[in-house]
């Protein structure tokens, strides 16, 4: 999503898990996304290294938050954006 500001892609993302949650609680299962994002001020040059850094948000989230929630990468910053209730 390019020049999207972090805001707004955590504002994506938890659409994206709202909707998951939805559509499966209609399907009668109980399952919920925790999201882990990054944003950057200039493309990265390493596609792989930015998947680890989103990847690594996501697994930090779950371990810290638990599930249903989104974080922003820890490379640029250590709060956290949303949990959603």
């Amino acid at each position: 999503m390019p020049e999207t500001h972090e805001v707004n892609c955590a504002a994506f993302c938890r659409n994206l898990s709202d909707s998951v949650a939805k559509r499966m609680g209609e399907a009668g299962l109980a399952l919920t996304a925790s999201i882990g994002f990054e944003t950057f001020h200039r493309p990265p040059s390493d596609v792989l290294h930015a998947l680890q850094l989103a990847d690594e948000a996501m697994y930090s989230v779950k371990e810290r938050v638990g599930e249903n929630a989104l974080r922003l990468s820890s490379e640029r910053s250590s709060s956290w954006l949303a949990s959603i209730p």
